[in-house]
Formats: structure tokens, sequence, C-alpha cells
């Protein structure tokens, strides 16, 4: 086994032991939540997949935690010492991306970014762009 490869499985290993699980169809795609997203939603959702896998990347997506709820995308970070959530939120204010933000705080998350698709532009067309400065 390649050293990614076991950083990878240790990365997931961890943060099931710490409360998080997924369906494996859900690891390095993007699943939609329940039908339920808009389509703005799942394209900014994709294009942050995008960018995590085209930075060699693993990511898994509606993962769920118990007392924390369902998020959007985990980039595993499977080479840093924890991972990252990124939350596509529609119409979300400043309280209510702290709130988001401190609902994810856990053992083996580094930090949690809010996204909210109607500030995305409106053509797909600069989108990667966008999602990156959100990703920052």
């Amino acid at each position: 086994m390649s050293k990614q490869k076991k950083q990878i499985l240790d990365r997931q290993r961890e943060l099931q032991a710490n409360g998080w699980s997924w369906n494996t169809q859900n690891f390095h795609s993007v699943d939609p939540h329940s039908g339920h997203e808009t389509m703005r939603h799942y394209l900014v959702k994709c294009a942050v997949a995008n960018i995590i896998a085209n930075r060699s990347g693993r990511f898994v997506t509606e993962a769920t935690h118990n007392d924390r709820g369902q998020a959007d995308v985990i980039d595993l970070r499977y080479d840093e010492p924890k991972a990252v959530i990124y939350e596509i939120e529609t119409g979300c204010d400043r309280g209510q991306r702290v709130s988001k933000a401190r609902q994810y705080e856990g053992p083996k998350i580094r930090d949690t970014f809010i996204i909210d698709p109607l500030e995305a532009p409106d053509s797909l067309d600069g989108l990667t762009e966008w999602v990156k400065g959100e990703m920052e």
C-alpha cells in the first residue's frame, strides 16, 4: 500500500472514530443531498470537489455526525493534521455562518468554510475562480 493511500485510510478511520460516517459511494464523488438541493447549490458543491480533486486531494460528500449534522464536503487533507469542511448554505447571514461553523467544530476538523451559492456568479464562467476565493 502506498504512503498516500495509507494516509487517506488513516484519515477516514480518524473521522469515523470521531463520529463521522458516509456512504462509501460518496468517497471522492459528489452526491446530492436527498435530491433537495438547488442546481446552484449542487454546482457550487461540484466546484469545491473539483478544486480538491485537481490538487490531488480526497473528499467525501454528505457525511453525517450524530451531534453535528450533515456536512456537504469534507476535504480529508490526508497529509495535514486535520480535515476541512465546506458547507454550502443558501442565504446565510453572518450569525448563521458563525453558528454553522461552530456546529462542525471537533476533533480532526481544522476549519469550516461556509459558502453561499446565492453569492456565486450567475454564469458558469468564473465559478471555479469564485469558489477558490471562498475556499481560502
